[in-house]
């Protein structure tokens, strides 16, 4: 109704993020919830993808199987003000689907939160490889949740890593046909 307002169809959105200052315990899970609840949007809808990364694999669109599929997260903060390790995700996401939770996180003073995972054989041959990746499931099963700390002798190392994760978390990201009757009929039932 004014310049604010902007409409974005789901089908079309490649990622979401979040910009704080520095975050409590409880401020950081609201954070993680609230990004994990919009990226949730993409995983019940259906539709014919337009747009495929490289890297994934098949015709079919399914954000719950293709880490592409689903809506790229990120929180970028300037520090955290607990200690991450003592966080269990399993915990904080609790009730909440795996490849729903974030994809990146950074704190500029602390470093950054991602994803490694194991996998049984490496692109160059080798067996039992770790990979840091920033999906929350790889290869069809969950990642475990992977600290990049701020080094003292590169104190903007954590950063490089974030920037670079985040232009391919993005290039990758599955773009579907925007089917526009299913929003205008949603309106037309608030009407009545």
């Amino acid at each position: 109704k004014d310049d604010r307002h902007r409409f974005f169809p789901v089908e079309g959105v490649v990622g979401i993020g979040e910009i704080k200052s520095t975050l409590s315990k409880s401020d950081f899970i609201t954070a993680i919830k609230k990004l994990a609840k919009n990226k949730s949007l993409k995983s019940s809808i259906s539709g014919w993808p337009i747009k495929r990364g490289r890297q994934c694999k098949g015709d079919d669109f399914d954000p719950k199987v293709e880490p592409c599929d689903s809506i790229f997260s990120f929180m970028i903060c300037k520090k955290l003000d607990f200690e991450i390790t003592d966080l269990e995700l399993d915990d904080v996401y609790k009730g909440i689907e795996c490849h729903d939770w974030h994809n990146l996180i950074l704190s500029i003073e602390d470093g950054m939160i991602t994803y490694s995972c194991i996998v049984e054989k490496h692109r160059h041959g080798k067996k039992g490889t770790k990979i840091s990746k920033c999906y929350p499931m790889l290869f069809g099963k969950k990642a475990t949740p992977y600290i990049r700390r701020k080094e003292n002798d590169n104190p903007y190392e954590h950063i490089k890593y974030f920037i670079s994760e985040l232009f391919y978390g993005i290039f990758y990201a599955t773009i579907l046909y925007t089917d526009i009757l299913p929003y205008y009929s949603d309106y037309f039932k608030t009407m009545d």
